[in-house]
Formats: structure tokens, C-alpha cells, sequence
């Protein structure tokens, strides 16, 4: 499986399993001088939302 296919994959399962009221995305992270694929769950309207980096996952 490629990375590219393990990120969808994570999106399709955690959709589901959390429902619609969840807004889930993955975007490119600049972090300490690197990108990052960080996967972004957000709850309703809420301001504040974890990020998981997907990079020691693949």
C-alpha cells in the first residue's frame, strides 16, 4: 500500500466510525523545517482540533 492510499483509507474508516457531525482533513504541515501530512478532526464548529502526523503510521 502506498501512502497516498493509506491516507484515504484512514479518512474512509474514521468517517465512518465518527459520523457526520465530524469534519476530518489531511494538509500539508510545515513543521521544524519539514512537511508533515497531519490529519485534522474537527467537532462541529469548534475552534480547537487535534493533529495526528501520519508520517511514523506509514
Amino acid at each position: 500500500m502506498n501512502k497516498e492510499a493509506m491516507k484515504q483509507q484512514i479518512l474512509e474508516v474514521l468517517s465512518k466510525k465518527l459520523g457526520e457531525s465530524f469534519h476530518l482533513s489531511i494538509q500539508k504541515v510545515l513543521k521544524t523545517n519539514e512537511k508533515l501530512d497531519g490529519l485534522t478532526i474537527r467537532h462541529g464548529s469548534e475552534n480547537i482540533s487535534p493533529t495526528i502526523y501520519l508520517e511514523s503510521f506509514y
